[in-house]
């Protein structure tokens, strides 16, 4: 295999796993390992996300470190997108997670911020786990969603920081 096409496969699996991940930066993507930027160094995985910067397929913004997205996607509520696959990765269920998937039960559609299956082959939204990410909303809007995953006796797991836990009290609740 020649060089450019080894480097445009390992582009290709970057940018998918990028669209996924929405917003990423150089931990989350040598953690997963995606085309062996996991057995290099964090200066040669910078090196191959700013070559593809500079040919315009991802877009960065630094923040407390350097973020990368699919570019033109934008970096839109980006500290609760990593914090909800700092989680993931960190439990080992990126790969399981359906990420914001549209549910609808009973007429009624909601968008979890991603949701784990508890079984093999889930044929039922009870077979399921929904997760919220809680960075900073508002206290009413939690007691909605709460309220609404009762109603649907949905199991509802919450991923937050541990000042914030005690808004979600009834909830397992994994902090960040």
């Amino acid at each position: 295999m020649l060089k450019s096409e080894i480097r445009k496969e390992r582009e290709a699996q970057i940018l998918s796993r990028l669209n996924k991940l929405g917003v990423s930066g150089v931990w989350e993507l040598m953690r997963l390992d995606v085309s062996n930027l996991g057995k290099s160094g964090r200066h040669n995985a910078l090196r191959v996300l700013n070559g593809m910067e500079k040919k315009g397929l991802v877009d960065s913004m630094t923040k407390e470190v350097k973020i990368f997205c699919v570019a033109g996607r934008g970096f839109g509520h980006w500290e609760h997108r990593m914090m909800m696959n700092k989680f993931l990765i960190k439990k080992g269920l990126f790969e399981k997670a359906k990420i914001e998937p549209q549910v609808k039960i009973n007429g009624q559609d909601f968008r979890p911020d991603f949701m784990i299956p508890l079984v093999n082959n889930p044929k039922t939204a009870k077979e399921w786990a929904y997760f919220e990410v809680d960075r900073k909303q508002k206290r009413k809007a939690n007691l909605e969603k709460i309220q609404r995953y009762k109603e649907f006796g949905l199991r509802l797991e919450v991923v937050c920081t541990p000042e914030r836990a005690s808004m979600w009290k009834g909830c397992v609740i994994h902090e960040i």
